[in-house]
């Protein structure tokens, strides 16, 4: 497992001591060592992927603007999502698509077509972001 100490402020945020990335807890259990956020300190601002039901997006924690990520999806369990801290480029790299989908959506084309067009983009790699808690729905 890939962890690395953190800082004394660091340490604060994150109750285990260590920073535990999206590549750390993806296909394991080891989000269970997260705190868990309750969905009344998370404010939801956009969705990034959608296939039968939420699987990334964007919200708002503590003031910080974040991704969530779906780490566990199994069955009649609920669905698990990873906050992730992003870096000052990475969020400003999703405020920035976020703001050109709002301005291209509904100018003639059909809504599927921007659907499509939305998931071709090139993904954003946030395996090495930190993981900052967790929610369920």
């Amino acid at each position: 497992m890939r962890s690395r100490r953190l800082s004394g402020q660091a340490r604060r945020r994150n109750t285990t001591g260590f920073a535990m990335t999206l590549a750390d807890i993806t296909g394991t259990c080891q989000w269970v060592r997260i705190p868990r956020i309750a969905h009344d300190k998370l404010r939801f601002l956009w969705l990034t992927d959608y296939r039968e039901g939420p699987r990334s997006g964007m919200i708002v924690y503590r003031g910080e603007v974040c991704a969530y990520e779906l780490v566990s999806d199994h069955g009649d369990e609920p669905r698990r999502f990873a906050v992730l801290r992003l870096s000052p480029k990475q969020s400003e790299v999703e405020m920035e698509q976020h703001r050109q989908w709002q301005q291209r959506v509904g100018k003639g084309r059909p809504w599927d077509w921007w659907i499509k067009a939305y998931r071709q983009r090139t993904r954003p790699d946030y395996s090495a972001c930190e993981v900052i808690g967790w929610f369920e729905c």
